[in-house]
């Protein structure tokens, strides 16, 4: 998983979903 993916995702929904991801 790169950054500006989980900045994306971040920005879009909680980070929770980048822990999930």
């Amino acid at each position: 998983m790169d950054t500006s993916e989980t900045m994306n995702m971040e920005s879009s929904r909680p980070i929770n979903i980048s822990i999930e991801r």
